[in-house]
Formats: C-alpha cells, structure tokens, sequence
C-alpha cells in the first residue's frame, strides 16, 4: 500500500535513508543524525512544495515502512525512492515510481528528474523501465527525465 508519509513513519524513513548501499549511492554519503533527520522530515512534510510517500506491506512487518519516495514539487519535480534491503528486486522501487507520477500528475507537474549514479544499476534499471531516459550527466550522476 503506498500513502503520505506521516509523523510516525520518521524512524523508518531514517532506517532505509541510512541503509548501507542507501548511503552508497546518495550524494550525502554520512549517515543522518536523527536530530538532522527530524529536522528535515518536520520541515519537508509540511512543506507544500514537497510530497512525501511511503509502501507498507499488508501482513507481515505489517505498519512497518519498507520503501519511501519523495518528490520535490514545482513545475518540474526532483523524484527519489529508496527500498528496504529486504524488499529489492520485488518491483517496489517501480511501483514507488507509478504512484509518484500519478501524484505529479494531478499536481500538474510537466516532467520528472531523477539523479543516479550510473553504476546504481538497480535505480537505473527502475527509471528505465518507467520510461525515463538519460538527459545528461550531472555531477558523477545520471540526469534521469521523464515528460509526464
């Protein structure tokens, strides 16, 4: 089931930011305080410009978040999702992107980006799939757009 992302979800969304190979590819390779993180999390949930998604599984792990999106709203928006180690390769990660872009497009976003590092070959293979492709390389990574 994917849904808003809530005040309670700020625990699981540290855990999978600060997931080994989560860290690996981000920009940001140091792993987030939960000072900084609920920092950010407060401001970003209640930002209008910014939607916040999470994926919880029916039955076991049940209420637990095992994957999180998040999209940066303007006329353009900035799509990223992470995945519970445990959860890749089940097609979340594509199912994270779907409901992203049904969100965008009732928000009447005209196209998404994403950043990958190239090597990132799960993350590449998801945006393909989706139907983004390879604008130009930005900064060591990948820029992904996809015109909605």
């Amino acid at each position: 089931m994917y849904r808003l992302a809530e005040a309670g979800d700020l625990w699981d969304w540290r855990e999978l930011r600060n997931d080994p190979d989560a860290l690996f590819w981000s920009g940001n390779r140091e792993e987030i305080s939960l000072a900084d993180h609920d920092k950010w999390y407060s401001r970003v949930r209640h930002d209008p410009s910014h939607y916040l998604a999470v994926h919880q599984q029916d039955g076991l792990d049940a209420g637990r978040v095992d994957g999180y999106g998040r999209l940066q709203l303007y006329r353009d928006a900035e799509v990223s999702f992470g995945v519970a180690a445990a959860m890749r390769g089940r097609g979340y990660g594509r199912g994270m992107l779907d409901h992203l872009e049904v969100y965008a497009r009732n928000a009447h976003i005209e196209r998404l980006i994403g950043y990958v590092h190239p090597s990132n070959l799960p993350s590449m293979r998801a945006f393909a799939l989706q139907g983004y492709y390879i604008d130009t390389n930005y900064k060591h990574y990948e820029k992904l757009v996809k015109i909605l």
